[in-house]
C-alpha cells in the first residue's frame, strides 16, 4: 500500500515537472518578444532623435 502511495506521489511530481517545463518554454518564448520588442522601441527612439 505504502508503495503504490509512493508511486503515485512520484507520477504527480514527473506532471508537475511536465507542467513547469512547458511553463518556462512559454516564459521563454514570451521573454523572446519582449527582447524584440525592446530593440524595436530602441530603433524607434534613434529615429526619433534624429
Amino acid at each position: 500500500m505504502v508503495i503504490i502511495f509512493i508511486k503515485t506521489d512520484q507520477v504527480e511530481e514527473d506532471e508537475n515537472q511536465g507542467k513547469k517545463d512547458v511553463n518556462q518554454e512559454i516564459v521563454d518564448k514570451n521573454q523572446e518578444v519582449v527582447n524584440e520588442n525592446q530593440k524595436e522601441v530602441d530603433e524607434n527612439q534613434e529615429v526619433d532623435e534624429n
